[in-house]
């Protein structure tokens, strides 16, 4: 349903109609998937919107099926949900990092109720960087990397210069390059009046919730502070993407 699906991708990042006509028209979720993601978006209301849906879910267990994967390894775990759909169409076994040792605890107890036939699941908890320069469990047939944004291209020449890390043909696959569809703004830095325009809106949006003076100048600088994170998340995925088209 819609609400769920809102729910699921986080208050302010409601789905468009092309994304519930797929979600409509490509199947249910496993049981374990879905109640991974029902689990995440109780316990994490607040960050709900980093469990990957289940249109993406499905992309990423068809990527892994069609590449043939034995081997996946994934950065950056949250609640498990994407590593589910990555062990249902991984034939031998899938290791995945995050250094969030509460967040990996939990998706351990989804992990256990993978079904049998599903690839074994390794979780590690480390920073993804250390993981990286230690590694010593590849050769791996796909990647599927969802960590710090701003940390794809040290990513990037990390899997791509350990050796033994990467099977021949290996697959890599980087979550939210596009930034939301706002990559295009990361050319260029956040200027003084995007940024007092995002202040005014989240002022507005405080008070027609009924903030008092404190409430909504807390919420401007709750804004304020957003805006320029997203725009350097924006401007360091920009400069990953044209890294990606110089290799």
């Amino acid at each position: 349903p819609r609400e769920a699906l809102g729910r699921a991708r986080g208050v302010d990042d409601e789905p468009d109609a092309e994304e519930a006509y797929a979600v409509a028209l490509s199947g249910p979720e496993p049981a374990v998937i879905e109640r991974c993601r029902l689990d995440a978006v109780a316990r994490y209301p607040a960050a709900a919107h980093m469990c990957s849906g289940p249109t993406q879910g499905k992309l990423l267990a068809t990527l892994a099926r069609v590449r043939g994967a034995k081997r996946v390894l994934e950065l950056g775990t949250f609640c498990g949900y994407g590593t589910l759909w990555l062990a249902s169409a991984t034939s031998e076994r899938v290791v995945t990092v995050d250094r969030d040792a509460a967040a990996a605890a939990l998706a351990r107890k989804h992990f256990a109720a993978a079904p049998d036939g599903w690839a074994d699941i390794d979780s590690v908890v480390a920073d993804r960087a250390e993981y990286l320069r230690t590694c010593d469990d590849g050769p791996f047939d796909a990647v599927y990397v969802d960590c710090d944004k701003k940390g794809y291209g040290a990513v990037l020449d990390a899997l791509l210069d350990a050796p033994g890390l990467l099977a021949e043909n290996a697959l890599l696959v980087f979550d939210n390059t596009l930034w939301k569809g706002r990559v295009a703004e990361g050319q260029t830095g956040l200027t003084a009046a995007e940024e007092d325009a995002a202040g005014a809106a989240g002022r507005k949006r405080a008070v027609a919730d009924g903030a008092d003076a404190d409430g909504a100048d807390a919420a401007e600088k709750r804004a304020r502070k957003a805006a320029r994170r997203d725009r350097a998340i924006a401007q360091a995925l920009h400069e990953f993407n044209v890294k990606l088209r110089k290799d």
